[in-house]
């Protein structure tokens, strides 16, 4: 290889040219990735609250009306969503009311693991208590939702 000094100025100014080009690139790139990553996740976060409303809203009157089946039918209803592993639907007492797992999923392990992980009834109720919602979005890719069921603000 032809030592740089030894280019002509035109050589020279291709190849700092070149190399500016495919440096704005790159950059223009990995601002394309970081921003359509932050508008999926944006985005699911939307999905998911508008999906806990419609949960809240359907189970509302099977909490009131202590109607587990209703919930559970509630609950059934986010079989049409694959991505949703996993629904709980706990009590103002902090019991688990009703749940949802996904189709080929083993319902004991998941709920196991949850309160392994400090996700039961009873840690969310504790932390509910201090704000409305929150979310948690795990290293393992996994978001957990949290939203407050209140029928005429209880």
């Amino acid at each position: 290889m032809r030592n740089i000094r030894d280019l002509s100025i035109r050589t020279k100014l291709m190849l700092i040219v070149g190399v500016a080009t495919g440096a704005a690139l790159l950059l223009v790139t990995m601002a394309v990735v970081i921003n359509e990553r932050i508008s999926s996740k944006n985005e699911t976060l939307h999905e998911l609250r508008f999906l806990a409303d419609m949960v809240a809203w359907n189970a509302t009157a099977a909490l009131t009306l202590n109607d587990s089946g209703a919930a559970d039918q509630a609950l059934a209803a986010l079989g049409i969503r694959p991505a949703i592993r996993t629904v709980l639907l706990c009590d103002a007492m902090g019991n688990n009311f009703a749940d949802y797992v996904a189709p080929g999923e083993d319902r004991t392990q998941i709920l196991h693991a949850l309160q392994r992980r400090g996700i039961g009834c009873k840690s969310i109720m504790s932390r509910l208590a201090v704000t409305g919602e929150f979310i948690d979005s795990g290293a393992d890719s996994h978001i957990h939702m949290v939203r407050r069921i209140a029928l005429h603000g209880k």
